[in-house]
């Protein structure tokens, strides 16, 4: 809630000149090419994937093999140890299987939704980082605004400090002061071009964070500090908080965090229930033998296993589950008491600079 405000609040101040004419169009241009912003868009198209892969278990899998081989036999005796007639084969087989789960302890259903929550967690995240952005290039471009005009003005002061030196000089020979007033005039001078130092340093820092989140600047000397905010805040902190409980990512990625939890509890207590499948399996061979020339076969399969023991592993992951969500549990509690202090100290600021724009204008 705080960002929304704050970038609500800065969001028509100033403007970048690269590419950009005003602070609109800066922030277009964060938003679309910032590289953080697109790996979380990627991020969420790695969770549609996840969501097919889940609903791949309750399909069908078909598998085509086959192989091709050569069988030279270069002895075969009987019983009684005397030689065989023996013919070289070459078989060869093609088979296709299909297999089916019917069962797998609800696993799969809970993975499903999981995953399906996970995607929803995947637009909150983005969402956040969307915010995150837009705030860090509103803080890159203010800042370079601002480091521009203190260069600016610590030029204009070393010069006037410069002249006051040389003033000084003129009147120290005349002896019109002394020399302690010249060395005063002299350190407030070395003073002057060490704050210059600092400004520059400032705006070559600036630059490279506006060009970080917001992409390349070629000159930033005719950046735009005209603003208009037309932007409606909450009139009351209750309106503030309501929107806050509906909007914060923050808030809602850990309920969701919580939700997908209790998704890995039913995935871990399904592996200690049975599991049944069902397959059917068509070969066709040939040149099986010297005594077979073709086999066609055909194979229907229904089979069934259940979990008794894997050295505790099953259970320990399903204690481990319940664990983890006892920990949501826990950060959503402290996610709920965070937001409503955040909102509370944006509300509180935002009246602030309310109440002392009113009484400037008085």
């Amino acid at each position: 809630m705080k960002k929304l405000i704050i970038i609500g609040f800065f969001s028509v101040i100033f403007l970048s000149p690269s590419y950009a004419t005003t602070l609109i169009q800066a922030l277009d241009m964060a938003y679309k090419d910032n590289p953080k912003l697109n790996a979380e868009r990627e991020n969420l198209k790695i969770s549609k994937e996840e969501i097919n892969e889940a609903k791949s278990d309750f399909l069908p899998s078909i598998t085509i093999s086959g192989y091709v081989s050569n069988e030279n036999t270069t002895k075969l005796t009987n019983r009684s140890g005397a030689d065989v007639q023996s013919t070289d084969v070459e078989p060869s087989q093609e088979s296709i299987l299909i297999e089916q789960k019917l069962f797998q302890g609800l696993g799969g259903v809970a993975n499903l939704e999981k995953n399906t929550i996970g995607l929803e967690l995947s637009k909150l995240r983005l969402k956040k980082v969307e915010q995150e952005i837009l705030f860090e290039a509103i803080e890159a471009y203010t800042n370079l605004v601002v480091s521009k005009k203190k260069v600016g003005i610590n030029i204009s002061n070393v010069n006037l400090l410069e002249r006051q030196v040389e003033n000084d000089k003129n009147r120290l020979e005349r002896s019109e002061i002394n020399l302690t007033d010249l060395a005063q005039s002299e350190a407030s001078l070395a003073g002057a071009n060490a704050r210059l130092i600092e400004a520059r340093n400032h705006l070559i820092t600036g630059k490279l964070n506006y060009e970080k989140t917001i992409g390349v600047i070629n000159n930033y000397e005719n950046l735009n500090e005209t603003y208009v905010f037309n932007y409606e805040l909450p009139r009351s902190l209750a309106s503030a908080n309501k929107i806050a409980k509906k909007e914060n990512p923050d808030l809602n990625i850990a309920i969701l965090e919580l939700e997908q939890s209790q998704q890995d509890i039913l995935i871990a207590r399904s592996e200690l229930f049975p599991s049944a499948s069902l397959s059917y399996k068509m070969t066709q061979t040939e040149d099986t033998s010297s005594s077979y020339d073709e086999t066609d076969k055909e194979i229907l399969k229904a089979e069934a296993s259940w979990p008794i023991f894997s050295g505790g592993k099953n259970i320990a992951s399903l204690k481990k589950s319940k664990s983890l969500r006892r920990q949501k549990q826990l950060l959503l509690e402290y996610s709920k008491k965070s937001n409503k202090a955040s909102v509370a100290n944006a509300w509180s600021r935002s009246e602030e600079r309310r109440v002392g724009k009113e009484c400037r204008s008085r």
